[in-house]
């Protein structure tokens, strides 16, 4: 699908979910597509969160 780079499925034998990562312009067309295509093949409507990947974990330094 256009604008997504990478897909990974997560938790698949409970229910599971897919984390996508996705070019900003191109998040609400993809949740678009997804959202129908899930509808229609399951009759669910899918959950979206949209979050931004930051810096990540640091060590903190004690303060004195």
């Amino acid at each position: 699908m256009e604008g997504v780079l990478g897909v990974r499925m997560m938790g698949g034998g409970f229910g599971g979910c897919t984390i996508n990562i996705v070019r900003e312009e191109a998040i609400e067309r993809v949740m678009d597509e997804l959202g129908q295509g899930y509808g229609r093949r399951f009759g669910l409507v899918p959950e979206f969160y949209v979050c931004e990947a930051s810096q990540g974990a640091s060590i903190l330094k004690p303060s004195k």
